[in-house]
């Protein structure tokens, strides 16, 4: 039913981007609980929501191969790292 409206590559971008987005999700949960969250004002939630996705960005983003868990504790114990995630340099 959908090859009459996409084409096979179509449709695979479409999923693609479709599982790229569930990924993110699923970070999102895993390593800040953002399931749990229970914020009621939905600006402040939205910005946290932001903040979070940010945080992750520039997690993902620093050089060193590490668990983004593992990543948001050291940038909680070393603020040199901390400063190496925010300024985005590596080692």
């Amino acid at each position: 039913m959908l090859s009459r409206f996409l084409s096979g590559p179509r449709f695979g971008e479409a999923e693609r981007k479709h599982w790229g987005i569930e990924a993110m999700h699923w970070v999102l949960d895993v390593t800040s609980g953002e399931d749990r969250t229970r914020t009621r004002e939905r600006i402040l939630a939205n910005n946290l929501s932001w903040l979070r996705r940010f945080a992750i960005t520039l997690l993902k983003r620093h050089p060193e191969k590490d668990r983004i868990r593992g990543k948001m504790t050291r940038c909680l114990m070393d603020t040199t790292f901390l400063d190496q995630v925010l300024i985005l340099q590596g080692n």
